[in-house]
């Protein structure tokens, strides 16, 4: 094999390599990924990975960058306990309900 197919099999290795460091698609300034756990690192590390909010389970709709979960939660206190009233009494209502029904 020549040196230029040597150098064209090693660059096309480069290409597929899984521990091959990359940097992060999110632009969050990590260069040193290896491949094969970018991935991860995008789902559950990176902190310019977009999230939705804790509370979404009670109808909140907020989504912003990991990084930013904190302040977005504290300065919705007011908002989300409301949700959290308004789930409650459903539920409330729905036990009724079930107990006059019974």
């Amino acid at each position: 094999m020549s040196m230029d197919g040597r150098l064209r099999a090693v660059e096309e290795h480069l290409d597929v390599c899984r521990k091959f460091p990359v940097h992060c698609t999110n632009k969050c300034g990590l260069k040193d990924i290896p491949r094969e756990k970018l991935d991860v690192h995008v789902r559950d590390e990176c902190p310019a990975t977009e999230v939705q909010c804790e509370y979404k389970n009670l109808g909140c709709e907020a989504v912003f960058t990991r990084s930013n979960t904190k302040s977005p939660s504290e300065s919705q206190v007011k908002g989300h306990l409301n949700l959290a009233l308004r789930g409650l009494e459903t539920t409330q209502n729905q036990v009724r309900a079930l107990v006059s029904l019974v």
